[in-house]
């Protein structure tokens, strides 16, 4: 309800609008006031009568029409009251200010203000929550007016005292109304604001009728904040502007009026941070128009907006007189203060533009009251720490306004601070007032702000008033008097000394400063006479005796000024004070000045020698910084991290905080300023130095590096980016363009540069995009090669650019005088790193210069990049070395010559020994690492070797005197190594320097020697591992110990395989007694390395051991130590003969014996049952003790049972374990007494029935069965065949084997196996059987003898078992050894084959056809019963026939069987194989048959097939591609393509031939350069052998590489090619020089 009352009062008030009390509009109810008094209106106000309030609590307006009137009425008469007080004030203050006689204002507004104050009392109930709004802000600003022109007098007194506590009663009433109401939201944003500003602005009046009590009355209620942040959040501001631009202006002004600290703490949320920012941009968008045209005003012609005469002789002045609306000065100078204050955190440019806006266009300073002027230093101090040349301008311009006051040179002074520059008039003012007239008070602020713009004398003038109360009037004479002099006379006695404070404080301040701020203008004798007064007045002053600071800001500046006099080599001792003081200093509210102080208590911590008492100042500084947010972090790292200790408590939470980070750019940390830096500096670079310095320097570092370098690399990654970005680079670029290029028109670049936004400076610089320079980029390269981080690949054309750049800059451009620049060391190291190329050579010179020039904690880097730079790669091992070692000499010259340099500033002792230590391990394994280099070290190092040296290496004395050299150094270098790091380099490089140098090693182990006492029992371990000569003196030590109960015995076996036998033997004996079964064969497991030189005592007693606890041993164990045994013995057969060889055989075997247990071993089942638990590898071991054992308690018990000796066979074979012994036992007892006994048994019997004995051969026909089946017998006969069977040829009767020629083993057996099957059949089989096998000869011999018996009867042999016969005899090759013609043969073959089936014909025919003479003899008659059976033959017989046709010659007949077979093909082509169809195509080409039809077919069938199980050898597909080229017929691309990758799929199961087959085919076939050609072309260049001796294969490649030349290589091409250019230049020379000798005879 409250908006449609305003909107209706509009009509009434003056101007049609509502006179709202905001900041900067306040004066408008006066305005209403002067308009109705001059319209004749008087004084008399009318405040009608409302009636009774209704029920509810925000009664309707429009209820009834009086009551309206009545409200507008008594809002009418409230303005003109409150603007009547407002002109009552005005007049007031104007006549205070005026010199002439005081004038008595009556107070005509009394009964006026009784009328109000009745009518607020009766009339409050019936206000709306926006009327209640509106009148509280009248109502206070009468209250703020009575509150400044409240006049003395008793009874007056009491009488304002009794109207402000009854308008303070009626302020609450009106909150409290409005504070209830429920519609404080929907009011008009800008009656929220004058509510909230006035009730704010009574909080900040002067006056002892305004208690306390009056004041918790009158407070701005929380929900008319709330709501006023709710109508900010919208759009409420906005809609404002739109409507009214001068309401809305003044309403963001009270906005910034009332947001103090208080309030945003209080109301604000966290998503209101940026409130006042917003409105203050949307202010100053809305005033840049009218601040512009200030800015382009020159001093002197500002807009007068006030008509008032100004003073024309700087004394008294008149103040303005208001008379109308447009000439009140509101913001008041005590309200731009607080405004000023509230935005404090802003933009620089938005405070500086408001800044310009409230004093220059919503004032005129130089029309400002004495008063004003008073509060002008306070406004420009919120701006103080804004230092850009556009706040210097304006304020000068602000202060060149102001009238100059009279009788306040304190006033005077402070302004004269804030104008930038010594205005000559302010200057002059102060000089001429008398000093000695002022108060050392007085003095001491005028000394302070204006100390530096005085002259000496003035300034001495102001001194000594200003110390006149301090210090005795003798010490002022004396300051005074000499000031000028080098020193005090020695007639003067010595002054007492005072204690500090401010006034002593504030002229060593203001002479320190002269001294340092016009030290270049200052003459020399002015510059001396100063500083000599410092010094005297520092004698004077007692530090200690000082009395401690009242707050932490004169803290600050005393500790600063210590800082200041200690720089200047003043003596400042007290430090006690400085502590004290650094320690109050850093309670200072942090604000925007903590990284100042931070930086002034660092600087004053050399004035602190205790390192107890730094660390406390240190800790201090920390917890003042903060260690959990980022920006804490940054100023860690800027300002506390060369400082921090490693112990620091807060160390480990800043590593952690650390490790967070992603990346050390401030940019991407969202750090939009960073303090404290000094210009010109990479911000970034200074945070990663800093930042990687403070974690090696950690804790963290020592525990968990790897941690820690994966966070650096991090960062570094990040920071070699930004390095690179060109866009940063263009940046630079444009910038140094810009600021190269000459402004030509002065005015208009002038114009511009106020148009542009300025860049401004609070507190700290914006982070530099310069990027590193050479030198920073340096300080980085050193920190990453300190942590072992590696610099990114991509660097690379960055650092190249870098050096070159540098090269460039030092060298002339026109090429004179140029001399030779070496890049940095870190530079050059990481160069060395990435293959970098540097146009620098490793001389003297460069050397010298980088180890000079490098940080002392990276030289062993430098020196490791000298040997990576020189290239030593040579092809003769001599000048490899002596390289090495002149580089290594060199580079240690360099370094001892630094060491004795620069021992006493920059190396540390624990740093020196750091260094030393880790360039001596990397140059002794650089020069020893490889093993040639070791053999020709070993030579120089043997006795006499200098001789040696002279005969072998043909004059190469400079090698032996290197290597001299080399020897000296090193030990030079031992020297500085301390104890902790003479142990780290004895137990790393003690073996490769005792190789290198004999005697530096024998010097280091000397050092060493003195603290073998100290090392621990692993520790003498390795070391006698590195050194062996040291056995004695580690033995000496190991043996007065306890090593049973003090040596981890596993620490032990990790490094007893390199110890010294004698060592192991102490050690190994020590604890031998109380070892298990397990470590007695892990004992044994490493000594077998080294078994040649194992001790035969050692030895013994470790297998002694062994078999003492073999009973406790599992299987397992017991098989690990079958393994280990068996190395041993595998060993002693390869080894030599030695003294101990047969001892130590016994041993092992004895051992074997121990662990081997046989003795259940007795049946065919208890030997499955071991030998399924027993490994198959240890089968050597216990081959011979397992075979006596079978032939002793098994094979005996099986000889009558076949499958009983068969399965024992097989078991004892799979195991590999079927010797020679067991093959014997069998053959004697089963195949020379059983199975012999069986044959002569039955011969008896044919004997007897033919009375008369007859030899076992002549027998015919039928015989007597034997009971064992010869498959079994074959089988197990072929099994003791296979291996060695030395049989025993013995001549006693028992033996069956012993003839008149004593056959081998073998044959007897088959000898025995033949005779005793003689049927036929089984006879067939036997050859049959062993046809197949590869066994020895007499296999064969037995299978011939059986086929010729067979030839012989061949009468009684079947025609499907004759068939099987011609294919064993066509296997074994042996018609010849045959007599054909004397035997019934033909008529025997052509009864088989006429009554043989058609796959016996077809084995028949395969037989005869491997042997052309049989063929041609038999052909006419196999060919006809081939064809006779084409229609019933098999796929597989029809191939078998085709694969032989190609073994034959070319006839008629051939051609008609092939024809018969195609046929016979195309009927059943579904139904063929692809192998059949291959060979038919296969036989087509053998013999040039042309058949297109039956070509076709074949083919389109195979292309089909090919997206089927599409499965061929190699070889079938190489015969199809050789049929397609050989005929000359198509084959479909999909056929092909299949054909070649399985090419390419098999090529590396081919062989030679093969491959070279499948060349010349990739060729002849036309396929093209496909995927699978590629393969098989540099599978077959990759056989080099097979190209030089193979020519057929050297013939195909050529062909290959000549057919696609355009896509192999040319690298690939030429090797295989290179024979044949060579052959073809040798042959066109020989035909030059043919024809020129042709000529010549000619």
């Amino acid at each position: 309800m409250g908006l449609p009352f305003l909107c209706h009062t509009r009509v009434c008030l003056f101007s049609n609008k509502i006179p709202f009390v905001l900041c900067g509009s306040r004066f408008a109810p006066a305005t209403l006031h002067a308009h109705h008094t001059a319209a004749g209106g008087g004084e008399t106000l009318n405040f009608p009568e409302l009636s009774s309030p209704s029920t509810s609590k925000e009664p309707s307006v429009g209820s009834d029409s009086p009551q309206k009137k009545n409200k507008k009425q008594a809002f009418d008469a409230l303005a003109r009251w409150c603007g009547g007080h407002q002109q009552l004030l005005m007049r007031i203050q104007q006549s205070a200010e005026d010199t002439s006689a005081g004038v008595v204002f009556e107070t005509p507004l009394t009964e006026v203000d009784s009328a109000a104050i009745r009518w607020l009392q009766g009339s409050t109930e019936q206000l709306t929550c926006g009327q209640s709004l509106l009148v509280c802000s009248f109502v206070c600003e009468v209250l703020y007016c009575q509150l400044n022109s409240a006049s003395g007098g008793i009874g007056v007194e009491e009488a304002q005292r009794l109207q402000i506590h009854a308008l303070t009663n009626r302020i609450a009433a009106l909150l409290q109304r409005a504070d209830e109401s429920n519609k404080l939201e929907s009011q008009p944003l800008s009656v929220l604001m004058s509510c909230a500003y006035v009730v704010q602005r009574l909080k900040y009046v002067d006056n002892p009728l305004f208690g306390e009590t009056q004041r918790s009355l009158v407070k701005v209620p929380p929900s008319i904040m709330f709501a006023l942040l709710h109508k900010l959040r919208g759009d409420g501001l906005g809609k404002l502007f739109q409507l009214d631009e001068r309401t809305a202006t003044d309403v963001c002004l009270s906005f910034l009026f009332i947001a103090t600290e208080e309030h945003r703490q209080a109301f604000f949320s966290s998503g209101d941070a940026a409130l006042v920012s917003n409105v203050l941009r949307r202010l100053v968008r809305y005033t840049a128009s009218k601040t512009r045209r200030m800015r382009i005003q020159k001093e002197g012609d500002i807009i007068d907006l006030l008509t008032v005469d100004s003073p024309s002789d700087g004394g008294a002045r008149q103040t303005p007189v208001c008379t109308s609306g447009t000439g009140f000065t509101s913001p008041s100078m005590r309200e731009c203060a607080m405004i000023m204050q509230n935005v404090s955190f802003s933009s620089p440019s938005n405070r500086l533009e408001l800044l310009l806006y409230l004093l220059c266009v919503r004032r005129n300073l130089a029309q400002c009251s004495l008063k004003d002027i008073e509060l002008v230093p306070t406004v420009l101090s919120t701006v103080a720490n804004i230092r850009s040349a556009e706040a210097c301008s304006i304020r000068k311009k602000i202060i060149s306004q102001l009238w100059l006051p009279e009788n306040n040179p304190t006033l005077v002074a402070q302004l004269l601070v804030h104008s930038g520059e010594s205005i000559p008039r302010y200057v002059t003012y102060l000089q001429g007032v008398p000093a000695s007239k002022l108060s050392p008070r007085d003095a001491a602020q005028v000394i302070l702000c204006a100390g530096t713009y005085l002259s000496y004398e003035s300034l001495q003038l102001y001194i000594m008033a200003a110390l006149r109360d301090i210090m005795p009037s003798s010490s002022l004479v004396t300051l005074g008097a000499e000031t000028t002099s080098a020193s005090v006379p020695a007639t003067a006695s010595v002054p007492t000394r005072v204690p500090a404070c401010d006034s002593l404080e504030t002229v060593l301040s203001v002479l320190l400063m002269r001294v340092e701020e016009k030290g270049g203008s200052l003459s020399e004798v002015e510059k001396d006479a100063c500083m000599e007064y410092i010094r005297r007045l520092n004698e004077l002053i007692d530090w200690c005796a000082s009395a401690p600071t009242s707050s932490p800001k004169p803290a600050l500046q005393r500790l600063t000024l210590l800082t200041k006099l200690f720089n200047r080599g003043l003596v400042v001792h007290a430090p006690e004070t400085v502590v004290e003081l650094a320690v109050q200093s850093l309670q200072l509210d942090p604000g925007n000045t903590m990284m100042n102080t931070l930086k002034c208590v660092s600087e004053a911590l050399p004035l602190v020698s205790d390192d107890k008492k730094r660390s406390i100042i240190i800790e201090k500084m920390i917890s003042y910084s903060g260690t959990r947010t980022t920006s804490s972090v940054i100023r860690f790292l800027l300002l506390l991290a060369p400082l921090v200790d490693a112990d620091s408590p807060h160390s480990c939470e800043l590593v952690e905080q650390l490790l967070k980070f992603h990346t050390l750019n401030p940019h991407k940390l969202r750090q939009a300023s960073v303090e404290g830096v000094a210009k010109g500096i990479d911000v970034y670079t200074l945070l990663l130095i800093n930042g990687i310095d403070f974690l090696l320097a950690s804790g963290d570092w020592r525990s968990s590096p790897s941690q820690l370098q994966n966070v650096i690399t991090t960062w570094v990654r990040d920071y070699t980016l930004y390095v690179m970005d060109p866009a940063r680079k263009q940046k630079i670029d444009d910038g140094a363009a810009a600021h190269v290029a000459p402004a030509t028109k002065g005015e208009k670049t002038d114009v511009v540069q106020h148009q542009q936004p300025s860049r401004l400076n609070e507190g700290g610089e914006l982070p530099t995009l310069s990027g590193p320079n050479d030198e920073e980029l340096e300080q980085v390269f050193t920190c990453l090669l300190r942590a072992g981080v590696k610099l990114p690949h991509a660097f690379s054309s960055e650092l190249l650019s870098r050096i070159r750049r540098l090269q460039a800059k030092r060298n002339p451009a026109d090429g004179t005088d140029q001399q030779v620049v070496f890049p940095l060391p870190a530079h050059f190291v990481f160069c060395c790193k990435l293959d970098v190329p540097v146009e620098v050579s490793v001389t003297p010179e460069m050397m010298k210069y980088h180890i000079d020039a490098c940080d002392y904690r990276i030289i062993h880097c430098v020196i490791t990049a000298f040997f990576s730079a020189a290239g030593t790669f040579k092809h003769n091992i001599n000048d490899l070395l002596l390289c090495n070692m002149r580089l290594a000499s060199r580079s240690f010259e360099l370094f001892i010559q630094r060491l004795g340099e620069e021992a006493s500033r920059s190396f540390r002792p624990a740093t020196v020994s750091s260094v030393v230590a880790n360039t001596l391990r990397f140059v002794v394994n650089h020069i020893t690492k490889q093993e040639r280099c070791q053999r020709v070290l070993r030579k120089l190092n043997e006795k006499g070797g200098i001789e040696a040296g002279e005969e072998e290496l043909e004059g190469d004395r400079s090698l032996i005197a290197e290597h001299t050299r080399l020897g000296e150094l090193l030990t030079r270098m031992i020297a500085y190594l301390s104890g902790a790091h003479v142990k780290n380099v004895g137990l790393s490089v003690l073996d490769r320097l005792s190789l290198l140098s004999p005697a530096c090693g024998e010097y280091l182990m000397m050092r060493l020697s003195t603290q073998l006492s100290e090392f621990t029992q692993v520790e003498l371990l390795y070391l006698v591992q590195k050194y062996p000569k040291s056995q004695d003196l580690v033995a000496e030590l190991l043996g007065k110990s306890d090593l049973v109960s003090s040596m981890d015995f596993g620490d032990y076996m990790r490094v007893m395989r390199n110890l010294p036998m004698p060592i192991n033997a102490l050690v190994i004996g020590a604890h031998l007694p109380g070892l298990n079964f397990q470590w007695c064969t892990r004992i044994l497991s490493s000594l077998s390395v080294r078994h040649e030189s194992v001790p035969l005592h050692l030895l013994a007693s470790v297998l002694r051991r062994l078999n003492d606890v073999t009973e406790s041993a599992t299987l397992t164990d017991r098989n690990i130590a079958f393994v280990v045994l068996q190395k041993y013995l595998q060993f002693d057969q390869t080894s030599g003969d030695g003294g101990d060889l047969e001892e130590r055989q016994r041993l092992i075997k004895c051992s074997c014996d121990k662990l081997l247990v046989l003795s259940r071993i007795n049946s065919l089942d208890t030997l499955k049952e071991f030998l399924v638990e027993f490994p198959e590898a240890l089968s050597g071991v216990i081959c011979e003790s397992l075979s006596k054992h079978v032939v002793q308690h098994i094979v005996g018990g099986l000889l009558k049972d076949l499958d009983g000796l068969l399965t024992l066979c097989r078991l004892l074979h799979r195991h590999k374990l079927l010797t020679s012994d067991v093959k014997v036992a069998i053959v004697d007892g089963f195949f020379m007494k059983t199975l012999q006994s069986e044959v002569e048994g039955r011969a008896n019997i044919e004997g007897e029935s033919s009375q008369g004995l007859q030899p076992l051969n002549s027998v015919r026909g039928a015989s007597l069965k034997t009971t064992h089946p010869v498959s079994n017998v074959l089988a197990l006969a072929l099994l003791l065949s296979d291996g060695p069977l030395h049989f025993p040829g013995a001549s006693n009767s028992s033996s069956t084997i012993c003839g008149d020629n004593e056959r081998c083993a073998v044959s007897s057996m088959f000898q025995v196996v033949k005779e005793s099957y003689t049927s036929p059949r089984d006879r067939l089989l036997i050859a049959n059987t062993l046809v197949g096998q590869k066994g020895p000869n007499a296999l064969t011999v037995v299978a011939k003898e059986i086929c010729t018996e067979l030839i012989e009867n061949c009468e009684s042999v079947t025609s499907n078992d004759f068939s099987r016969l011609l294919q064993c005899i066509s296997r074994l090759k042996c018609w010849s050894e045959l007599d054909l013609a004397n035997s019934r043969f033909d008529e025997v073959f052509q009864r088989s084959c006429t009554q043989a089936d058609a796959h016996s014909r077809c084995v028949a025919f395969r037989a005869v056809s491997f042997e052309a003479d049989i063929f041609r003899r038999y052909e006419s008659f196999m060919i006809p019963l081939l064809q006779e059976t084409v229609d019933v033959m098999s796929n597989e017989d029809l191939e078998t026939v085709l694969s032989s046709v190609l073994s034959l010659p070319f006839t008629e007949a051939l051609e008609s069987l092939i024809d018969a077979i195609g046929t016979r093909l195309l009927r059943m082509i579904d139904q063929c194989r692809r192998s059949a169809l291959i060979r038919l195509l296969q036989c087509h080409a053998a013999f040039g048959i042309q058949d297109d039809a039956l070509v076709s077919v074949c083919v389109a069938t195979l292309t089909d097939q090919c997206g089927r199980d599409f499965r061929l050898d190699t070889a079938q597909v190489l015969a199809l591609l050789q049929a397609a080229v050989d005929l000359d017929f198509f084959l479909p691309p999909k056929l092909v393509t299949s054909c070649f990758t399985w090419l390419e799929h098999h090529v590396e199961n081919m062989t030679i031939t093969q491959l070279g087959h499948a060349v010349r085919l990739a060729v002849d076939v036309e396929v093209g350069y496909t995927a699978a050609v590629h393969t098989l072309t540099l599978r077959a260049l990759e056989q080099r052998d097979a190209i030089r001796s193979n020519a057929s294969f050297r013939e195909a490649v050529e062909m290959l590489c000549d057919e696609f030349s355009a896509e192999i290589p040319w690298h690939l091409r030429a090797p295989v090619l290179r024979r044949r250019y060579q052959s073809e230049r040798l042959l066109e020379y020989l035909d030059k020089r043919r024809l020129a000798v042709d000529s010549t005879v000619a």
